[in-house]
């Protein structure tokens, strides 16, 4: 930054800390902005101020000793760099990260975006939304090692609750930046300065893009194809359970809540009644004709029906119902329930007897 640049960012933070005059960021920034222009002393004036709001502000007390070792006071500054050690506990590192990371983080964000820079620091929220795209990773492995078959079907309720963790995390962050900075006065400092609010609204977008962008992505992934690997097991398993049925159909005749009997249906067939069957309609009160051996007849609800092994057996009979509505066909399961509830009845059907 020029001079010039960096006139204007003392202008915005003095504009600034008059609408919050306790903002401690705004305090340390204004320490930096004098630093830069070599104005130690309003630079010290500054860090102290910072400090003095916030007394665990470890990067204020960081660039006060800073500024100190510059205007020679050595003791004090060695008082304000014990305190910047002190002041950073293992909660502050952990959500903020080491010197290295927060200088690296800042020199690659600021440039793009002050308020993506600002939205992005606490590292938690970038490891969370990873450490949950992790877990549904190993889960999809596992599932798919273990259970290669079933996996896919089970795999949709782990990656849904996956999936409705990150909607949860999106939504309590989309618009917690704006909470926090009203509440601490950043939000009257970004007004103050250059930013446009669309350039603030953006750096925020910005930010939750890198958090969530692929973190969202991968689960998304894994969802999509777990949702589309189990229907198609689905479908497969759905074939092969027709095929099944088809190959093991059973059907069963029953009347009156009995089974009479039970079995494939050309089974059924076969080992009831003839392969091939007379049905001769609107007979009226004609009586059965007299049959021969290797023919069955049974008479039901005004019709005849007779059956034998083959269509030329029944030729004959077929010929003295002449006039009457009939026709040779292959026999079916209607014929096996004439024929057994004939049986049950009382006076059996006429039967070719040897």
């Amino acid at each position: 930054m020029d001079q010039g640049q960096i006139d204007q960012a003392i202008d915005s933070y003095h504009r600034a800390l008059q609408l919050n005059p306790n903002h401690a960021p705004a305090w340390n920034n204004l320490g930096l902005a004098f630093s830069k222009l070599r104005r130690y002393d309003e630079a010290i004036t500054a860090f102290q101020r910072a400090v003095s709001i916030d007394p665990k502000y470890a990067d204020a007390y960081n660039n006060l000793g800073a500024a100190l070792v510059e205007t020679k006071q050595l003791d004090q500054a060695v008082v304000a760099a014990k305190t910047a050690i002190a002041a950073r506990t293992w909660s502050y590192s952990w959500k903020y990260g080491k010197t290295v990371r927060r200088t690296n983080l800042r020199n690659k964000l600021l440039p793009i975006n002050p308020v993506l820079w600002l939205a992005s620091r606490e590292r938690w929220q970038l490891a969370g939304m990873w450490l949950i795209a992790l877990l549904a990773t190993g889960v999809f492995t596992l599932l798919i090692l273990e259970t290669p078959n079933s996996g896919w079907m089970i795999l949709t309720y782990p990656l849904s609750l996956f999936m409705l963790l990150l909607y949860l995390g999106a939504a309590s962050q989309s618009s917690r930046f704006f909470v926090d900075a009203r509440r601490s006065g950043l939000i009257e400092l970004l007004l103050a300065t250059p930013l446009s609010e669309r350039k603030i609204i953006l750096g925020q977008w910005r930010a939750l893009l890198r958090t969530f962008a692929i973190p969202v992505s991968v689960v998304l992934l894994l969802q999509l194809a777990s949702s589309g690997l189990s229907h198609v097991s689905v479908r497969r398993m759905m074939a092969a359970a027709a095929a099944s049925a088809r190959a093991e159909k059973m059907s069963a005749v029953i009347d009156r809540g009995q089974i009479l009997a039970a079995g494939k249906p050309r089974d059924l067939v076969l080992s009831n009644v003839f392969r091939y069957a007379l049905e001769v309609r609107d007979v009226g009160d004609l009586t059965l004709r007299t049959t021969r051996n290797g023919v069955s007849a049974v008479a039901r609800n005004n019709a005849h029906f007779y059956f034998a092994a083959d269509a030329e057996t029944l030729t004959p009979i077929m010929k003295e119902y002449e006039g009457r509505r009939r026709m040779i066909r292959l026999s079916n399961l209607e014929d096996v329930f004439l024929q057994l509830i004939s049986d049950n009845e009382s006076e059996p059907p006429a039967v070719a007897g040897g």
